[in-house]
């Protein structure tokens, strides 16, 4: 019982904080999907053109978000994406979702016409390019 207690208060926190999380409880029998889990590694999938590339993740899914706060190797690729691909974004690659990649994430959205929130998630990673692995070139993945 104290496991669902946490992700409850847990998920009542990001709520509080706009990042879009319904905490799941007995009144709305919501239970939050996997959207709602911070990225915290590295995804490597096939990319249109046939090389690949690096997008944030959790345990093998791209299917998460990151925002101010989070420091990890998915940050690093969020900011190498913004900064090579998606308006030359002039940032530091430090892995740290400081002010500055909330701030490209957030004039990213406004370029693409997206709900401008300063958080990556699906609806951002949906409209990125990404570099590929070998040449750095900006392209898709086949699939997220």
């Amino acid at each position: 019982m104290a496991a669902k207690r946490v992700v409850t208060v847990l998920g009542a926190s990001l709520a509080a904080l706009g990042l879009g999380v319904v905490p799941a409880n007995a009144s709305n029998g919501v239970v939050p999907s996997t959207a709602n889990v911070v990225c915290n590694s590295v995804v490597v999938l096939p990319a249109q053109d046939g090389s690949t590339v690096s997008l944030p993740g959790r345990n093998g899914s791209t299917d998460c978000f990151l925002a101010i706060g989070d420091v990890s190797r998915a940050v690093g690729a969020l900011q190498t994406g913004l900064k090579l691909c998606n308006l030359r974004a002039n940032i530091n690659v430090d892995d740290d979702f400081g002010p500055q990649t909330q701030s490209a994430v957030r004039s990213f959205q406004i370029a693409r016409g997206l709900t401008v929130d300063g958080v990556y998630g699906n609806q951002t990673r949906n409209a990125m390019s990404w570099p590929d692995n070998d040449t750095l070139h900006c392209t898709r993945p086949t699939h997220f």
